[in-house]
């Protein structure tokens, strides 16, 4: 229910938008016919002038017409800049009502980020085409969307941080034309950052330069008063006629040493784009003060604090800027610096202060990747408000020892649309605890295995998750569910499968404080009934007695036996009907062995020979 007001919500406000973008398209062509009416208008009426031998009042329509154009310019730049930024944030929303009806062909990747999916994120659907990573991630860098992927995937397992992580996205929550800023300012801004590259260009500054530079400057800066003070005590008639001596040493020493001031224009250029490009996004976590926000206050700190803000250092490199713009002018440049040496000095000034970024920017740069994956998961919060932040625990109980358990109730899958959306309760624990499922095909296992996994990621990631409750301890995940063979690397689909098991009783055995919690879908299915059956019975057995819990689907229906024989073992299994020559699933898990199978009358319903007293 609350979903369906979000979507309503969502789409009366894009056709708000609609309507706004709709009147600024009709002003935008309202203001290039009256320009070019005016235009055409002005240059007119100032030739009949002319022609007529009206020359005042042909230069004053001639010119009164430029400052028409311009004023007209100006208000028209204006309404384009409205109009651009109207239809990005049109796009932010009609991507976020394709997010939340899950339309995949409408979802936009805005960093354009792409990843090689690992084992788990194949399994679960964290990456990839229609995955969890595509329908969460909002990031317009690639770095903030590697965290988001990194979060996902590898989580940082502690508590602490998991916690501090679900309060920041709570706080972010609500804080919707702040999240939205963020990805306005960096579409607007027509330029995807590449913060690597930006870090070592600022950072390739050599420190012996700097010191040649520095050396150089005073010695310009002593023969410019010397030689100053030569041409002042020339005028006065004070001293005789040292002065070009003084100037041409000065001017010697000045442009035989240019190799040490070459492309300081260019420096401080590049220098105001690449901060240029980022000022828009900057502004907008400047702008916002948090003051109902206290733990994203703490994080935006740097942006805060008035000289590590990046619009106080941007300050200085436009003034360093207005300075240069003398530089097109070469008379007035040349009587600068025959003053004083200013390329020596600005030179060494962009050198400070392209130390001082280099200190700095590491720092924004990682609060702005951590708040784009952090508005990545509280965006998918507000698009999700029936879903719920799970309790996690340290596993730890009173008396010292160790437990482990996940404990859900109406579970469901986040990807799967929410008309087709089967929600289960389910309990997994103490430590060692092994649930067995059963179930015929296409009976939900694979899938029921994957929404567990899927949620415990999202909460690992400080996300919420698709229940009504979640309570888990903390732990690591693994997965088995989507293996494939390798073609070019000659592995079969079972030698595939044998490998991936093997690194889970590998992970089981490390001396670690956090259970295994492990997810195994139709276990040894690569292989013949009989050496399936023994495999399978010898490799839960052996996970019985390890560091860790989990679930293991099966077709195999004497496989439910072991759990007369390990006590940490219990069945659980999933059903179906047929009515009619119409199979039917619910899709809910139900406890004890399945007391059915289906692939005979699969079969059989799709006409293929069937001998009936076999």
């Amino acid at each position: 229910m609350k979903q369906i007001l979000r979507e309503k919500e969502l789409e009366r406000v894009i056709e708000k938008i609609g309507k706004v973008n709709s009147k600024l398209l009709a002003i935008d062509r309202r203001f290039s016919l009256i320009r070019l009416g005016v235009f055409l208008a002005g240059i007119g009426l100032s030739i009949i002038l002319f022609t007529l031998n009206k020359g005042l009042p042909s230069a004053a329509t001639f010119f009164l017409c430029l400052a028409s154009l311009l004023i007209l310019s100006v208000m028209h730049g204006k309404v384009i800049q409205k109009l651009k930024f109207y239809k990005v944030v049109l796009w932010i929303k009609q991507s976020n009502l394709a997010r939340l009806k899950l339309d995949w062909g409408n979802i936009r990747s805005y960093s354009s980020a792409s990843f090689k999916p690992e084992f788990k994120e194949n399994d679960l659907n964290l990456l990839g085409e229609e995955s969890l990573h595509l329908l969460l991630d909002t990031a317009t860098s690639k770095e903030g969307s590697s965290l988001l992927r990194q979060w996902l995937n590898e989580p940082e397992l502690s508590v602490e941080k998991i916690r501090e992580k679900q309060e920041l996205v709570k706080e972010l929550v609500h804080q919707v034309k702040f999240r939205e800023s963020l990805i306005s300012s960096a579409l607007l801004s027509g330029k995807i950052f590449d913060g690597a590259g930006m870090l070592a260009w600022i950072k390739k500054e050599s420190v012996e330069k700097e010191k040649k530079l520095k050396l150089l400057t005073s010695v310009l800066s002593v023969l410019a008063a010397i030689n100053l003070l030569f041409i002042v005590l020339y005028i006065m008639h004070i001293i005789p006629g040292y002065w070009p001596v003084s100037t041409l040493l000065y001017f010697s020493v000045y442009y035989m040493n240019q190799k040490q001031v070459e492309g300081i224009p260019e420096e401080t250029d590049i220098l105001k784009k690449e901060l240029g490009s980022l000022s828009r996004i900057f502004n907008a976590i400047e702008s916002n003060r948090f003051s109902k926000s206290p733990r994203l206050k703490d994080l935006c700190r740097p942006f805060l604090r008035e000289e590590t803000r990046p619009s106080f250092t941007m300050k200085k490199v436009n003034r360093i800027i207005n300075v240069l713009l003398f530089r097109n002018n070469p008379v007035i440049w040349f009587l600068i610096i025959a003053v004083i040496p200013l390329d020596y000095i600005y030179a060494l000034e962009l050198g400070k202060l392209k130390r001082k970024i280099s200190l700095l920017l590491p720092e924004w740069l990682e609060v702005w990747y951590r708040l784009e994956a952090l508005s990545s998961i509280a965006n998918f919060a507000y698009l999700n408000p029936g879903y719920i932040f799970p309790r996690i625990t340290k596993g730890i109980i009173n008396d010292g020892n160790k437990t482990a358990y996940l404990s859900v109730q109406a579970m469901g899958h986040p990807l799967i649309p929410e008309k087709r959306r089967v929600r289960n309760d389910f309990h997994l624990g103490p430590l060692n605890r092994i649930n067995l499922i059963t179930g015929s095909n296409m009976s939900g296992k694979s899938t029921f295995l994957r929404t567990i996994g899927i949620n415990t990621a999202l909460g690992l990631a400080g996300a919420p998750v698709d229940a009504a409750k979640m309570e888990f301890c903390l732990l690591r995940l693994f997965t088995c569910i989507k293996v494939s063979d390798s073609v070019t690397d000659g592995i079969s689909y079972f030698y595939a499968e044998v490998k991936r098991l093997k690194k889970l009783l590998e992970l089981l055995e490390e001396e670690n404080d956090l259970p295994v919690f492990f997810l195994i879908d139709e276990i040894f299915k690569g292989t013949n009934n009989v050496e399936r059956l023994i495999g399978s019975r010898s490799f839960i057995k052996a996970l019985a007695g390890k560091n860790g819990f989990g679930a293991v689907t099966t077709h195999d229906l004497e496989l439910t036996k072991i759990a007369e024989e390990i006590s940490s073992a219990e069945n659980y299994h999933f059903r179906e009907t047929v009515s009619e020559n119409i199979m039917k699933f619910d899709y809910l898990l139900r406890q004890g062995p399945c007391p059915t199978t289906n692939a005979l009358k699969i079969m059989k319903i799709e006409g293929l020979p069937i001998e009936e007293n076999f």
